[in-house]
């Protein structure tokens, strides 16, 4: 469950603009980057990085502040929207079950995650919500369905791919990582010089913490107090990672009913893939 532990960050100080993202698409990267503004700009205001969350599953170490998300925006809130290819998005969220206690067990090793193995089972009743636990349900549909309900919204925003910010290291280019720093900077109304968007894609990528100004700088979530350095769900940051293990029964349910997030977000120019 440490995935959800960065929510409570007591410096997400933006009352303007929030983060909006979809589970393993991202988030850390952005709450990093955020940070990492900060650093070199210490009058930023961080926005809020968070998934959609409804009151009626709200996890007891969450901020009770901090959602439902719909409640902390008006028609002036800025949005960004940060993307994520939702088949590399569903891969990496199978590797979060793996190390999580949603299954007991699942099998990924092998190359393509047929519907012979358990893994492609476990994928196809997740996609298809055949037998979702009160753990698991709704997790990535809830989310992808309110990323699509905010975008629909008059408010101003701003995209940023995950492909974009992830940089070289995850596969990526350099000059667009360069561009997101710089646009996600602007969002949060901070213009960035040159060497300090170099610096921040220098430290941006990897599971690396960013360490505190002071020693007993610490995350408070609830009544526990956890240190900055090292509470992250990144894995591992590959784009395209979807193409070698998700077989045509999973692409099929993804077509079926993602379609239209890999066009609006120009992942895909149509359903021919």
């Amino acid at each position: 469950m440490a995935g959800f532990l960065l929510f409570s960050f007591p410096i997400f100080s933006n009352p303007k603009t929030i983060c909006l993202t979809i589970p393993k698409s991202g988030t850390h990267l952005a709450k990093k980057c955020f940070i990492l503004i900060k650093k070199h700009r210490p009058e930023a205001q961080i926005p809020l990085c968070t998934h959609f969350y409804t009151s009626h599953r709200l996890p007891e170490y969450m901020d009770p502040e901090v959602v439902p998300i719909a409640k902390r925006v008006n028609e002036t809130t800025r949005i960004i929207f940060l993307t994520r290819d939702l088949r590399d998005a569903l891969v990496s969220m199978m590797y979060h079950f793996e190390s999580s206690l949603f299954f007991n067990h699942i099998e990924l090793n092998t190359a393509k995650w047929e519907m012979d193995t358990s893994v492609g089972k476990v994928l196809m009743e997740y996609l298809t919500q055949s037998n979702p636990s009160d753990l698991k349900k709704d997790m990535f549909k809830e989310n992808v369905a309110a990323f699509k309900a905010f975008y629909g919204f008059k408010n101003p925003h701003v995209v940023i791919k995950f492909e974009d910010l992830i940089g070289p290291k995850g596969g990526g280019d350099f000059e667009a990582q360069h561009q997101a720093i710089y646009r996600l900077a602007k969002a949060i109304d901070i213009e960035l010089s040159v060497a300090e968007v170099q610096e921040i894609a220098d430290e941006l990528f990897g599971i690396e913490g960013v360490k505190p100004q002071r020693d007993d700088e610490h995350f408070h979530i609830g009544r526990r107090r956890l240190p900055m350095i090292g509470i992250t769900t990144f894995r591992k940051g590959e784009i395209g990672a979807w193409k070698h293990q998700l077989c045509s029964e999973h692409l099929k349910e993804i077509k079926d009913r993602y379609q239209w997030f890999l066009e609006k977000f120009e992942y895909e120019k149509d359903a021919l893939w």
